[in-house]
């Protein structure tokens, strides 16, 4: 029996680790406000619509 690894990463030090997770809380966070902004603005743009629309 063999036993064949791909894919060999080498173990992440510990500054790796934080600023990747650094990274994935700033995406998460920036995805939450950017989100908010754009529903917002859909928003505006369909009251805006709607109020064309109606004489």
């Amino acid at each position: 029996m063999r036993v064949v690894v791909v894919f060999d990463q080498e173990p992440k030090d510990y500054y790796q680790e934080l600023v990747e997770d650094l990274m994935a809380i700033v995406t998460s966070f920036a995805g939450k406000i950017y989100g908010k902004r754009s529903r917002k603005y859909r928003k505006v743009v369909e009251a805006v619509e709607q109020a064309v629309k109606d004489p």
